[in-house]
């Protein structure tokens, strides 16, 4: 069944960030079909996308999801530093649902995402973003995602959006 909030598109990633950390992604995955293990991801090895990047663990059932790291690019988006904190109604209020299903639904499935929507926060929906969110196996459960790195971007001037709701997220094709 089609979801009519997040439509599959077979478009590609544009962000350059995006596409350097898909790719640096698939390196740590290797050849395998499992996860990349959160403990092989070193940040200095990706010093130009750090600003641009989220990582959040995804734990407990149903799950929590916590903000561990928000880059400077986001922080300064949104007018504030959401480190350490939950997603929760306090943080993101009738944003909420459009903030974690990106998040919840990589974790669960386990394979990346790749989006293109609206920004559901700091009031400023009139903002294009992409989004790619990576999954890591961390802790116990090696099969599982517990950790998802997620880049944003900003795409000016991009009209794929035109003429469509401010929940609507379209969902791109992370490999190419």
């Amino acid at each position: 069944m089609s979801d009519p909030l997040h439509p599959e598109t077979g478009q590609p990633l544009l962000s350059d960030v995006n596409r350097a950390l898909r790719d640096h992604w698939l390196t740590l995955r290797g050849e395998g079909p499992g996860l990349p293990s959160w403990d092989a991801f070193d940040p200095v090895a990706v010093p130009r996308l750090l600003p641009y990047l989220v990582v959040v663990e995804v734990v407990g059932d149903p799950p929590v999801i916590r903000y561990r790291l928000v880059g400077t690019f986001i922080t300064e988006l949104a007018g504030r530093d959401a480190t350490g904190r939950t997603l929760d109604a306090a943080l993101y209020g009738d944003r909420l649902e459009a903030m974690i299903w990106t998040f919840r639904r990589c974790a669960e499935k386990a394979v990346p995402l790749a989006t293109l929507g609206s920004v559901h926060f700091a009031e400023k929906e009139w903002v294009t973003a992409e989004h790619i969110f990576l999954p890591f196996a961390w802790g116990l459960n090696a099969d599982r995602a517990g950790i998802v790195l997620s880049g944003l971007d900003v795409l000016a001037g991009d009209q794929r959006l035109a003429g469509r709701s401010r929940d609507v997220e379209l969902i791109l094709v992370w490999r190419k």
